[in-house]
C-alpha cells in the first residue's frame, strides 16, 4: 500500500473523530504556511515588478528627452549649415563686386599728362589713398567672411560628431537597460511558473 495515505483508527460508525480532526488541522497548518510563503514571495515579486516598470519609465523619459536634444541639434546643424551657405553666398558677391570695381577702374581711368598743379597732385594722391583703403577693407572683409565660414563648417563638424557618439551612446544604454529589464521579467516568469 502507498505509504502517503493517511490511515485512520476505525471506530463504531467510521473512522475515529479525532485522528481525523487532528489530520485535518495539521493539513490546514501547511496550507496557511504554504500560502503565507506564496503571498510574501508574490508581494516581493510585485515589488520588483514595480521598480522594474518605473526604471522602463524613467528610461523612456530619458530616451524622450534624448530625441528631443538630438531633434535640437539636427535643427542647429541645419542653421549653422543655412548660415554657411548663406555666407558663402555673400563672400561670391563680394568677390564680384571687388572684381567689377576693379576691371571698372581700370577701364574707367584715363590715362593723363602729368600736371603741375598742386591740387590736382594733392587729388590723386587722396584717390590713391582712398583706393587703398578700400582694397584693405574688402580685403579684411573676404578673410573675415572665410574666416566665418571655415569656424561653420568646423562647429556642424564638431556637432555631427558629438551628435553621432551621443547617438551610440544612447542606443547602447538603452539596449542595455532594455536587456537586463526583459532578463528580470523572463526570471520572475519562470520563477512563478515552477
Amino acid at each position: 500500500m502507498n505509504s502517503d495515505k493517511k490511515r485512520f483508527r476505525k471506530s463504531f460508525r467510521g473512522y475515529n473523530k479525532k485522528d481525523v480532526n487532528e489530520y485535518i488541522s495539521k493539513e490546514n497548518a501547511v496550507l496557511i504556511e504554504t500560502r503565507k510563503g506564496l503571498q510574501n514571495e508574490l508581494d516581493l515579486c510585485q515589488e520588483e515588478l514595480a521598480k522594474l516598470e518605473a526604471a522602463l519609465e524613467s528610461e523612456r523619459i530619458k530616451t524622450k528627452e534624448l530625441s528631443e536634444k538630438l531633434d535640437e541639434r539636427d535643427n542647429l546643424i541645419e542653421a549653422y549649415k543655412s548660415d554657411k551657405d548663406t555666407l558663402s553666398e555673400r563672400l561670391e558677391e563680394l568677390e564680384e563686386k571687388v572684381e567689377s570695381l576693379k576691371s571698372a577702374e581700370e577701364l574707367s581711368l584715363p590715362v593723363c599728362e602729368p600736371y603741375s598743379d598742386d591740387s590736382v597732385l594733392e587729388k590723386a594722391r587722396s584717390y590713391d589713398s582712398l583706393r587703398s583703403r578700400i582694397d584693405e577693407i574688402l580685403s579684411y572683409a573676404k578673410s573675415e567672411a572665410e574666416q566665418i565660414i571655415k569656424e561653420a563648417g568646423r562647429s556642424v563638424s564638431d556637432l555631427e560628431i558629438k551628435r553621432v557618439n551621443e547617438v551610440s551612446k544612447f542606443k547602447q544604454d538603452i539596449s542595455n537597460k532594455s536587456s537586463s529589464i526583459i532578463n528580470d521579467l523572463r526570471s520572475l516568469f519562470k520563477k512563478y511558473t515552477r
